[in-house]
C-alpha cells in the first residue's frame, strides 16, 4: 500500500485495526516502510491529530533465562506479572535480552511512502535480528 501524501497515511493510521497484530496488552505494532531505498520498521505514535513516526533500534543485553523473572518484577506492576513475563521471553535469546527502543524524533518521512508489512512485536524482532 502506497501513500503519496501525509493526509493519507493518517487516515490509514487513524483506521488500523491495531488489536489484530498484537501478541498481547503490552505489544506494539510495527509498519514495516519503503521510502527511497530504505526498507526499515516504524513505529508510530499518535500525537494530537497526527501520527509522528519512530525508528526502531535493536537494543542488546546479557540476562541469563533464569535471572528473567527478577528481570520483569522490576519493571512491571505485580498484578501484570504473568502477562509480562509471557511478553518478555520473546526477547530471550540465548542468553541475551533484546528491547526495541523507538526513539521519538522529527518527522523524517517524505511524502510518497509504502507500507510493505505490517509486524507484531515478535514479528518486529525477528526482523531486526535478521537484517542487522
Amino acid at each position: 500500500m502506497t501513500f503519496t501524501t501525509k493526509t493519507e497515511l493518517n487516515k490509514f493510521l487513524k483506521k488500523f485495526d491495531y488489536a489484530s497484530k498484537q501478541s498481547t496488552t503490552l505489544s506494539s505494532v510495527y509498519f514495516l516502510t519503503k521510502y527511497g531505498d530504505i526498507t526499515e520498521p516504524l513505529l508510530f505514535t499518535k500525537f494530537e491529530n497526527l501520527w509522528m513516526p519512530a525508528p526502531c533500534v535493536l537494543k542488546e543485553f546479557s540476562l541469563p533465562d533464569e535471572d528473567l523473572e527478577e528481570y520483569v518484577k522490576a519493571m512491571y506492576e505485580q498484578d501484570a506479572f504473568l502477562e509480562a513475563l509471557k511478553f518478555e521471553k520473546i526477547f530471550q535469546h540465548n542468553g541475551k535480552h533484546y528491547v526495541i527502543d523507538c526513539p521519538q524524533c522529527y518527522p523524517f518521512l517524505p511524502k510518497k511512502i509504502e507500507i510493505v508489512d505490517v509486524f507484531s512485536e515478535e514479528e518486529c524482532l525477528e526482523w531486526l535480528l535478521k537484517n542487522r
